[in-house]
């Protein structure tokens, strides 16, 4: 990559640097007449790239900065005919690719979604949920009235501890921060389960876990019945890449939090392990983007791989104060 002048070389062609001001209007930077049909590259905070292709830039920059917060510089290049919007952009992807990991490849890690995945949601639409939500309201959500009776006693349970409110507030955050398409994928790719008995013992038990595919994405405990109200618990995300990993490492000790290290799962590899000591401490995770993307990354990947294994444990109670 060269940079002259307000100019970006990617792959040999010549981009346009766009001024990037999270609060302002990218219209401004666009004349009348000017093209707005081209492929773009966006870099971020944590050394990713990502290569897209759009027919109107200006709305396509909008919708990515709602939820992608830490873009850093925005590259441009108008392309004539919609013909060749995608071989370029697949010229971009292999090129820019071979330098830089690329946040849309890191999204769709498993080179073919499973069918389970496919059956239930467009995968692609996967990719593109954090840049251009979809209005999940209109989908229904799957029931299961046994379930429900099944798990009753321990969402009772859950229910009926101090910190509940607020552990339902945070679920339904990182819900909707981090999980896409939550109401066609639940209990299926994603499940949620209350008062769970792995690794109880007298002084820490669980008090709700949400799991993505074949492992956990967030975990809530507390330190057993005699001090319930000391509730902790850890957050997994993708594990940063190159100079990110430092990046990383200073963003979340400046959030307070208590821990952070590389995890490994037989089913997927290493991850990383981010521990929180209170609920003030998951809330501070969740307000930091970078620690949102990198959970976003994780949790996509996960679903990309199919069903989860814990479906038969979700809790539909506790699903309905989180699930909007």
């Amino acid at each position: 990559m060269t940079v002259d002048d307000e100019q970006i070389k990617y792959s040999g062609l010549r981009f346009t640097r766009l001024r990037f001001d999270p609060q302002a209007s990218f219209a401004s930077q666009f004349s009348a007449g000017n093209p707005r049909r081209g492929v773009y590259v966006l870099t971020f905070a944590d050394g990713y790239r990502y290569v897209g292709q759009t027919i109107d830039i200006v709305a396509r920059l909008a919708a990515h900065r709602r939820r992608w917060f830490d873009i850093t510089d925005v590259a441009f290049r108008p392309v004539p005919t919609a013909k060749q919007l995608d071989p370029i952009e697949r010229q971009l992807i292999e090129s820019v690719g071979r330098t830089h990991s690329l946040r849309n490849i890191a999204l769709t890690s498993t080179p073919f979604p499973s069918p389970t995945l496919s059956a239930l949601v467009d995968p692609r639409e996967l990719t593109d949920w954090f840049a251009v939500p979809a209005d999940e309201s209109m989908f229904d959500r799957v029931d299961d009235s046994a379930m429900r009776a099944a798990s009753l006693h321990k969402y009772q349970e859950l229910a009926s501890h101090s910190e509940f409110p607020e552990i339902v507030r945070l679920l339904a955050l990182f819900v909707d921060s981090c999980l896409p398409a939550p109401r066609r994928t639940e209990r299926r790719v994603w499940a949620l389960s209350s008062m769970p008995s792995t690794g109880r013992t007298a002084s820490s038990r669980r008090l709700t876990t949400l799991s993505v595919g074949p492992i956990e994405a967030l975990v809530i405990s507390d330190n057993g019945r005699a001090n319930a109200d000391v509730v902790r618990g850890f957050l997994n995300v993708a594990p940063p890449v190159g100079k990110a990993r430092t990046t990383f490492a200073r963003l979340v000790l400046r959030r307070g939090i208590s821990s952070r290290r590389e995890y490994g799962y037989a089913s997927i590899g290493p991850v990383r392990r981010v521990s929180f000591d209170s609920l003030s401490g998951l809330e501070k995770l969740l307000s930091d983007p970078v620690v949102v993307q990198q959970a976003r990354n994780l949790i996509v990947s996960l679903m990309f791989k199919g069903s989860t294994v814990y479906g038969r444990y979700h809790d539909f109670n506790l699903a309905d104060h989180i699930v909007k």
